[in-house]
């Protein structure tokens, strides 16, 4: 998913009391507090709706941002800044595809836009989905996972890096001392479709 992005719209008056602004994203541009760091949101005439009462914030992707309060937990908030999904969460990534990945006590699963469980948390990590493909950690493996849950690739990798379009950087190890020696793509088919090696044997 290519997140939609537009230079800030500001009024002066906002600007002086600003330290930093974000691009936008879904209309809303992230926006920081001269005085406390805190974050919030503004719209595209500037106009500050969303109070600079966040530690941190993510874009807003689905109509939808992430926030972080005072506490540390993560909840999910909507353009007027009402929760979007009821609760927090110890840890959680922005919603793409209808999907977001959030930590339930030790383990990472996805709910859906109304904050039901849909993928159960059974993942050491979570990664948010895009072209309707996540990447998944269990027990210092990488898999990937569809939109239902269903493994297109069991967590049996050494790494595999978030996807860009329909290709994602893999390792088949994790070399201690050498980091990833086996660095090639996948595709969200689960189909490694590059590895150096191969081209290695054709060196002299």
């Amino acid at each position: 998913m290519r997140l939609e992005v537009e230079q800030p719209i500001l009024t002066a008056e906002n600007m002086e009391k600003l330290r930093h602004a974000e691009l936008f994203s879904g209309g809303m541009a992230a926006v920081q507090a001269a005085t406390d760091g805190k974050w919030g949101f503004v719209n595209r005439s500037g106009k500050l709706v969303i109070p600079c009462t966040y530690v941190a914030v993510s874009p807003f992707t689905e109509g939808i941002a992430l926030v972080t309060g005072a506490d540390g937990r993560r909840q999910f908030i909507d353009v007027s800044g009402r929760p979007a999904i009821p609760g927090a969460f110890v840890d959680a990534g922005r919603f793409c595809d209808g999907r977001a990945p959030v930590q339930i006590e030790e383990k990472w699963g996805y709910i859906d836009r109304q904050g039901t469980l849909v993928i159960p948390s059974i993942y050491d990590r979570a990664e948010p989905f895009a072209n309707e493909r996540a990447v998944v950690e269990r027990a210092d493996t990488y898999g990937i996972i569809d939109r239902s849950g269903h493994a297109i690739v069991e967590p049996r990798l050494g790494y595999i890096g978030p996807f860009h379009g329909d290709l994602a950087i893999l390792a088949l190890e994790a070399g201690p001392d050498t980091g990833f020696p086996d660095r090639g793509y996948i595709d969200r088919n689960g189909k490694i479709v590059w590895l150096p090696r191969i081209l290695s044997t054709l060196l002299p």
